[in-house]
């Protein structure tokens, strides 16, 4: 039996390298790129084949890993790409009231915790870079934008049951300097509603090389800086708060972030025809953080007018954490000899803004991420 073996696996591997050279005459482009190395490494531990740089080290004298294609012509080619995105936008910690809650003898109805309706939203990536002739780094930024997220919710206490307010502190004024600490819940009349908003906006800035490290995968690891604007406002509204009709809590949140800070990742394609390939793209970031956050209480009923039951601010300076992820189909094809390059990418991606949840919360229970999912479709001319 291992004789036979011994004797199939030279011819498996012979029929493996053919299968594999055919695919090689294939992918045109994997072809002209590895020409370059076709003399293979230098040995660096003797010199030889190389040249030597100032401090006496062996260098190769073709690349090791050869630089995709197109060509540049000129000392840096400028390139373009363009995103739409279609992504649905969540952030933990939002829920803003329970139901179900049954004070009394009664068997307690289903409830549920009442957050958000988050939705889905159109938005957009713009792109710009250079690729330079030196050894084929690129340096490229680009903006994405998305557009104003709303989400909203509504919830009704069911009969023999009230609505417990997940943002209400537990006690408020009732104008006349006393204290009432039934202001958590709203009666069996009880409603309550929240409206969430955001504004979205993220630049990267980045240093990369894009090569081949097989005849059929490429690579392009790149490093550089992440720049993020986000602004957030969240409302919650309490009808017939304390038992009595009439009475209403209101909670106004804003919350402006600013970061910026490194990033780095890695971008890779795996061709499995010669236009077609799968890709795959992640990167990390962690940014220096501004938060300035602010809120408002106000309480009124029947008889006392609409008033202050707090106002406060609070700004602090913290490390975000951020992770991207992307994974799809790429098409590409080069024209003009090589000198132009034209690719379409559709793919599904998602992003990670830990701890973006900083809403001030007297209770110091709210927290959480920020998270995007969702279509990504980018079209690039490389020139």
């Amino acid at each position: 039996m291992n004789k036979y073996a011994l004797l199939t696996a030279p011819i498996l591997s012979m029929g493996a390298a053919a299968l594999f050279a055919d695919a090689h005459n294939e992918h045109a482009m994997a072809e002209r790129s590895f020409a370059q190395q076709s003399g293979g490494y230098v040995a660096a531990e003797n010199g030889q084949n190389g040249q030597k740089n100032g401090d006496g080290n062996a260098m190769p004298m073709r690349q090791v890993t050869p630089e995709t294609e197109p060509k540049v012509t000129h000392w840096a080619d400028p390139y373009i790409t363009a995103d739409f995105i279609y992504w649905k936008s969540y952030e933990d910690g939002l829920d803003y009231a329970i139901t179900g809650v049954t004070p009394n003898t009664n068997n307690a109805h289903h409830g549920s915790v009442k957050v958000p309706e988050f939705e889905w939203e159109p938005g957009f990536k713009l792109g710009f870079g250079l690729k330079f002739r030196h050894d084929g780094w690129d340096l490229f930024a680009q903006w994405t934008w998305l557009n104003e997220v709303e989400a909203h919710s509504h919830a009704h206490a069911s009969t023999n049951s009230i609505i417990y307010g997940s943002w209400t502190p537990n006690f408020i004024g009732t104008g006349n300097g006393s204290i009432d600490h039934s202001a958590l819940i709203s009666n069996s009349d009880g409603r309550a509603h929240a409206h969430w908003d955001m504004h979205f906006n993220a630049l990267d800035l980045e240093l990369g090389r894009n090569f081949y490290i097989s005849r059929f995968l490429t690579l392009r690891p790149h490093f550089g800086f992440k720049f993020g604007w986000i602004d957030q406002d969240y409302k919650a509204k309490y009808h017939n708060v304390q038992g009595d009709s009439g009475n209403e809590y209101e909670i106004k949140l804003d919350q402006d972030f600013f970061g910026v800070g490194l990033r780095a990742g890695l971008d890779a394609v795996w061709y499995f025809t010669k236009h077609w390939g799968l890709y795959g793209d992640i990167a990390a970031s962690a940014l220096w953080s501004d938060f300035d956050n602010s809120r408002k209480d106000t309480f009124a009923t029947p008889t006392v007018p609409k008033f202050h039951a707090m106002r406060n601010h609070n700004s602090f300076f913290t490390l975000t954490e951020v992770v991207e992820f992307g994974l799809g189909f790429r098409y590409d094809t080069t024209f003009f000899v090589g000198d132009y390059e034209f690719y379409l990418q559709a793919g599904w991606e998602e992003q990670i803004w830990f701890n973006q949840n900083q809403f001030y919360d007297l209770n110091d229970e709210m927290s959480g991420n920020l998270t995007f999912q969702g279509l990504t479709v980018k079209a690039g001319l490389m020139f």
